[in-house]
């Protein structure tokens, strides 16, 4: 395990250039029974529990509410992840997935909309990786319409062994071998590209972050792991956030007057800028907090349930 490693530069990097912007398919989706507001709600932290799970009771209101309010999610994880814990639902409006490099299409189970990085940013990117960060990074990318995982086994952080070990979905991951100081750029950056991870210590992780918070082409997200004590820097496309995301989302359903979000982290603070009406739960972030509407109750009490359940019987009684 690294315990500490910073970042220097020895020669110049070149510079990102614009990012790829993909559209899938054209399709309108139809407002369930009650029209008027749609709810968008994060996962983990959020309308999850701190297992990352949904109780039965909440599997059970959560389909009561569906076909008769406009609900959907806007999570972090991908597709394949995402799905686990949603398994029982009856989702019929598209959801945001990988922090809004997708929106996916819940009946067919596609993209309707897609964003990835450019080759070039991808060679920036592996320049910096190479100079500032001996270990491998975790490389997200959709090959023949399915979501792959590349990296090094040999070359984890503890962080990163315990992802691998522990991820739902293993099998979307691609290993490959020897260190990741001989990997090519057309193995480890192969297909599609919409976001690359690096999963290590605050410390470790900083100075990277420091040199690409800035950079106009890209969107950074740099947290402490919900459940775990490693950070994580996820590099996506700058148009790979929950608010432009929700912003395509609202253009998908027509009918829509007020958008009602749900956050947990400061990767929510563009999907709740981006509503009408944000709300934060009671074990957010302090500055998720400050910027929400409103602060409801935890996600272990089912408080965004609990909400949605409320709006129901105020708003659209039988």
């Amino acid at each position: 395990m690294i315990t500490q490693f910073l970042c220097r530069l020895t020669r110049p990097l070149p510079q990102p250039p614009k990012m790829r912007r993909q559209i899938m398919i054209e399709r309108k989706f139809t407002l369930p029974k009650l029209a008027g507001n749609l709810y968008v709600t994060d996962l983990d932290g959020t309308l999850l529990n701190t297992e990352g799970k949904l109780s039965t009771s909440a599997i059970k209101r959560l389909n009561f509410l569906l076909p008769r309010m406009n609900i959907t999610f806007a999570t972090a994880r991908e597709y394949a992840a995402a799905m686990p814990p949603l398994a029982q639902l009856d989702i019929n409006l598209p959801l945001v997935v990988a922090n809004g490099a997708f929106i996916y299409d819940p009946e067919t189970g596609s993209p309707i909309e897609a964003c990835y990085h450019s080759q070039a940013t991808l060679i920036y990117l592996d320049a910096l990786f190479r100079q500032c960060y001996p270990l491998t990074p975790h490389v997200h990318t959709r090959i023949a319409n399915r979501d792959i995982v590349i990296f090094y086994p040999e070359s984890l952080s503890d962080g990163g062994k315990y992802y691998a070990d522990h991820a739902q979905n293993p099998e979307r991951f691609r290993l490959l071998p020897g260190p990741v100081a001989k990997a090519k750029l057309d193995n480890l950056y192969a297909g599609d590209v919409y976001c690359i991870n690096l999963i290590d210590s605050y410390s470790v992780l900083l100075p990277i972050y420091e040199e690409l918070k800035n950079k106009s082409e890209l969107f950074i997200l740099f947290q402490q792991e919900l459940y775990r004590p490693e950070w994580w820097l996820a590099v996506y496309p700058a148009t790979a956030h929950k608010g432009l995301a929700l912003n395509k989302l609202k253009n998908l359903i027509p009918g829509i007057k007020r958008v009602i979000t749900f956050g947990d982290t400061d990767n929510d603070l563009p999907l709740l800028t981006a509503s009408d009406y944000g709300i934060a739960v009671a074990n957010a972030s302090d500055v998720l907090k400050t910027k929400a509407n409103l602060v409801i109750g935890a996600n272990y009490e089912e408080a965004v349930i609990n909400y949605l359940w409320h709006e129901y019987l105020t708003n659209y009684p039988d």
